[in-house]
């Protein structure tokens, strides 16, 4: 690592050590932590995609503002509406709350009826993963024994 890739994976880690946020959303959290368990490297891997996202969308930023500037385009305003993300995407590195305070979980049991049918069908994969690819497997075996050679 570079001394300028240290600078800049520190000051990533500062803002991920100091970003607290209110609430989560639980089916969210459990999806994540099923998946960051299935990858050895996962937190690594992310903290260095994190990075190159947070580096792109900088240079990102200032092609546009160049782009007004040069063209007088005033901001239309917000077009991002996140429902998972919420509005913690405007917050990172910031500190939402007291660090004494624990997250509260939007989904439970009685959120369920008012899951939208999308996280229903990300629900229902989540938990039949194996299942699911059990049976892909299966069917890829049936159709080498009945597809003629």
């Amino acid at each position: 690592m570079t001394e300028s890739e240290g600078f800049v994976l520190m000051g990533f880690l500062r803002e991920l050590i100091q970003t607290r946020i209110k609430s989560k959303d639980m089916m969210a959290h459990k999806l994540i932590d099923q998946q960051i368990d299935a990858q050895p490297d996962s937190i690594y891997l992310l903290v260095q995609r994190g990075i190159f996202l947070e580096m792109a969308l900088q240079d990102a930023n200032a092609k546009l503002e160049n782009l007004k500037a040069q063209f007088n385009i005033a901001d239309e305003g917000e077009i991002f509406n996140p429902q998972y993300l919420g509005v913690h995407y405007k917050n990172w590195g910031a500190n939402l709350e007291d660090p004494s305070d624990r997250p509260t979980f939007l989904a439970s049991k009685e959120d369920s009826s008012q899951m939208t049918l999308e996280d229903r069908a990300v629900k229902f994969l989540s938990k039949n993963s194996s299942k699911i690819w059990l049976l892909i497997a299966l069917i890829w075996v049936v159709t080498l024994y009945i597809k003629p050679w």
